[in-house]
C-alpha cells in the first residue's frame, strides 16, 4: 500500500514481506550467515553476486 501527502511518501508493505525482510536483514548481520545466503542466492539465479553491494542494498552498511 502506498501513501502520499504533500510532505512525504511512505510504502507499507504486506506484513509477511516485512517479516521476511526484516528475517534477511538479520541473518546478513552474521558473516557467516551471509555468506551462506550469498551461496544460496548464486545457485537460485546463476549469477555470482557481491556481499557488500548486498549488505549496502538493504542498508547494513
Amino acid at each position: 500500500m502506498a501513501t502520499e501527502t504533500t510532505r512525504a511518501r511512505a510504502l507499507l508493505p504486506a506484513d509477511n514481506d516485512l517479516r521476511s525482510l526484516a528475517e534477511t536483514a538479520h541473518l546478513l548481520r552474521s558473516p557467516r550467515n551471509a555468506e551462506r545466503l550469498l551461496r544460496a542466492l548464486t545457485r537460485a539465479t546463476g549469477r555470482e553476486q557481491s556481499l557488500a553491494k548486498i549488505r549496502r542494498d538493504v542498508g547494513l552498511d
